[in-house]
Formats: structure tokens, sequence, C-alpha cells
């Protein structure tokens, strides 16, 4: 699963499907190695592919789900049936509440503030969006999420109006250590916004 996911990481999609399909051969269970197929298949433009492998790993309520279900919701929210725009918002709200939860039992974990903060943002929570994902920032000090959370603070300044911040935010990412999977979706919105 680790090597699959630094192989992602760097754009090698397809050498990292065929490992997360090798582990899946041998534990049909791991909801870790689905939600991995599922962003691989995302990611490599699968999306009907990437929405069933998600809704598996958001229906187990096991590790992963809250977190399956944000990246779902947001499929779900810019798709185009209707149908699926309104069963986003159940998904945002269960995986708000689970990170609630969480969060009030412990410590604050810039990673959990950074899924939080995404989630809030397809509820169109601004106000909470921007405040969990300016703590993640604050707080996060590893390239991969601080490029996630570049990006999802873009997203969420383009929501605003504000395309200058969007734009700052998007070249953060492009100049940083981020995934190749974040920065292709930085890249995008520098020429078409959020």
């Amino acid at each position: 699963i680790a090597l699959s996911g630094y192989q992602m990481m760097n754009g090698l999609y397809d050498s990292a499907r065929a490992d997360l399909l090798r582990g899946l051969e041998r534990d049909t269970a791991n909801m870790l190695i689905k939600m991995n197929l599922g962003l691989n298949k995302l990611f490599t433009g699968d999306t009907v592919g990437a929405k069933e492998m998600l809704a598996t790993v958001a229906s187990t309520g096991r590790s992963g789900a809250a977190e399956a279900k944000i990246i779902l919701g947001h499929l779900y929210l810019h798709g185009r049936e209707r149908a699926e725009q309104a069963r986003a918002i159940p998904l945002f709200q269960e995986a708000v509440a689970a990170f609630q939860s969480r969060i009030s039992s412990h410590d604050i974990i810039p990673g959990e503030q950074m899924w939080l903060g995404m989630a809030f943002l397809g509820l169109d929570d601004q106000s909470n969006a921007l405040s969990s994902l300016q703590v993640a920032d604050f707080l996060e000090s590893r390239p991969f999420y601080r490029g996630i959370i570049a990006l999802w603070l873009g997203k969420a300044a383009d929501l605003r109006g504000e395309r200058d911040v969007a734009l700052g935010y998007y070249n953060t990412v492009l100049s940083s250590s981020a995934a190749h999977y974040t920065q292709a979706e930085a890249r995008r919105y520098q020429f078409r916004p959020y």
C-alpha cells in the first residue's frame, strides 16, 4: 500500500493500480486499499469507478469512511446529475460530525483540520472551512499535506470570488513538493476558477 501511495504521488498511476489490485486480491476487505484504488481511478479519469469504490469505503463506517465521504461528496457536488448533487450534503454532514467528534477527544491534528475544512467547504460554510484550513496550514509541516491544504485554501478563495488570493495558493502548490495529482489540479484551476 505504501509503495502505491508513493507511486501515485509521483504520477505513476498504472504501477500503483497494479500494486493495489494485487493487494486487493490478497485482502478483499482492506478499506485502505479500496480507498487508494478509488483515488487512483479518480486521478486517471475513471470518475464512475472512483465513485463506486469510494462509496464502498464510505458505507463501511471503518477507517477512511469519513475521508471517502468528503471526496465522494465533492464528486457528487460537481457532477452533472441533480440526484447526485443532492446526495453530497448528507455525506458532508456525516463527515463533519465524525471529524468534530474525533477533534473533541484529543489535541488538534492538522490532517483532521484539513479534512474538516474540506467538508465545510462542501457545505458552503466558508467561515468554518477557512478556519479549519488555516489551522491546518499553520500546524502542518509535511509537504504532501501542505500542498493539499494550499489547494483547498485556493478553492475556498475562488468560491469567495478572491481570484488573486486563489492564484497565490495554486502557485504555492505548484512551487512546492506537493503530489503530482495535487499539482495537476492546481494547474487546472490556474486557468479556470474552482
